[in-house]
């Protein structure tokens, strides 16, 4: 692949997992790369290494998701509020086991009660196998609760019976995450004469936020203030609009930010802060905002997975989607470029094998480093980088983030891989 020359390239890096669950993803035009941890289940595994086929969603039968009976917040915010974060008749012994188990790691979490009301959600609807809802539910469920930052993170435990219920869940958590990598948590417990269920909800919180209404009765204007949180340097602020038209503005040079953001048009836009630091770029808070419109109650979800799909068949379905998409933007579609592919699966494989989802890696660096090692020269590079366990939900996922959306559907983008 010596010295080939793209007009513009995409390659999207997707480590595929066998588990029913939901995606996380990141998307990086260059000079904008992102980082965008956005699982809403990590319940029966972090992140196996390995091939193997997948749940295609499409061919499942559909079923709308009412979430109507969760009481909507008025406001986006950072700061906890007054209500308890561990439910169910086995709250308190969930309380303890899991502190003995950070304090273990040496880890501690703020509790929110807001998680705790997640987890009681995702416990009652959960499927066969205790699986999860998909990760388009939890994202509504999110915002309605108040949440900004990324979707949480949810882990499913079942023990024999209670008093077994913090040996299982030490044993389940050091298997499939490190606590340092959260900031906040809550959880639902309860117990019956034949098992206990935990579910427990992480989630990484890195900017305070003022206040942020959910809903403007009519268009204008809104101001969007805080501070980030980490050894981040800079902000930006992407912005998907009721049309589908994507913005990217510069917000921050240093941890604080704030910008008045232009509100004119009725329906539901799409705000996501883009933080940047050391690691890379990460996107910290990303969240609609419903102007003249009523907030989500419901979300359409496939009922069960449908036909299994080997990798090459995943490969494929996500490029129709991405070529649907441009097409419903009246964009030209991208062609199939092996080389990205090869590029795109090396990172996949990278990230697989080292439980990571980022754009930088530590042993094959940027982006950039990647392209320019396999010989392709472009004047612009996107990467868009995701994890999950089916394809529909990959592509909603990048569709749902106003900086991977801009990546798909950039005007000037030509060629394609994935791996």
């Amino acid at each position: 692949a010596a010295g080939r020359i793209a007009a513009a390239a995409l390659a999207l890096s997707c480590a595929l997992v066998i588990p029913s669950g939901s995606a996380q993803g990141s998307s990086r035009p260059r000079g904008t790369p992102l980082s965008f941890p956005n699982p809403a289940a990590l319940a029966r595994s972090a992140f196996p290494g390995g091939e193997g086929p997948v749940p295609h969603g499409r061919e499942a039968q559909e079923r709308t998701i009412d979430l109507s009976d969760v009481e909507s917040a008025l406001d986006y915010r950072t700061d906890e509020p007054d209500l308890p974060a561990f439910l169910g008749n086995e709250a308190v012994a969930l309380e303890r086991a899991l502190a003995g188990f950070l304090r273990s790691s040496g880890t501690a979490l703020r509790p929110d009660g807001r998680l705790g009301l997640m987890a009681r959600w995702a416990r009652r609807h959960l499927g066969p196998g205790n699986t999860l809802p998909p990760q388009s539910a939890f994202d509504v469920l999110a915002r309605r609760l108040g949440l900004a930052e990324p979707i949480p993170h949810l882990v499913v435990v079942e023990a024999s019976g209670a008093p077994r219920l913090a040996d299982v869940l030490s044993a389940r958590l050091r298997g499939v995450l490190d606590p340092a990598d959260y900031t906040h948590v809550g959880g639902f417990a309860e117990s019956d004469v034949r098992r206990a269920v935990v579910v427990i909800a992480l989630s990484r919180r890195r900017l305070t936020l003022s206040p942020v209404p959910r809903n403007l009765p009519k268009p204008g204007r809104l101001r969007i203030e805080g501070r980030l949180i980490g050894a981040f340097t800079g902000s930006e602020l992407s912005h998907t609009r009721p049309g589908g038209g994507t913005e990217l503005s510069g917000l921050s040079e240093g941890p604080d930010f704030g910008a008045t953001v232009d509100l004119s048009e009725t329906g539901r836009h799409r705000l996501e802060i883009i933080a940047h630091g050391p690691g890379g770029p990460s996107v910290v808070a990303n969240f609609p905002v419903f102007v003249g419109i009523d907030v989500d109650q419901s979300v359409g979800a496939a009922a069960v997975r449908g036909a299994v799909l080997p990798p090459g068949r995943v490969r494929d379905r996500i490029l129709e989607l991405i070529d649907a998409a441009r097409a419903d933007a009246g964009l030209a579609p991208v062609a199939f470029d092996p080389e990205l592919a090869a590029v795109a699966l090396g990172h996949s494989e990278d990230m697989s094998a080292n439980g990571f989802v980022s754009h930088v890696s530590p042993t094959t660096g940027t982006m950039e480093d990647r392209l320019r090692r396999a010989g392709v020269m472009t004047h612009l590079a996107l990467e868009n980088v995701g994890r999950g366990y089916d394809p529909d939900e990959i592509h909603r996922g990048f569709m749902d983030s106003p900086g991977h959306r801009a990546a798909v559907l950039l005007e000037g983008a030509t060629h394609v891989g994935l791996g």
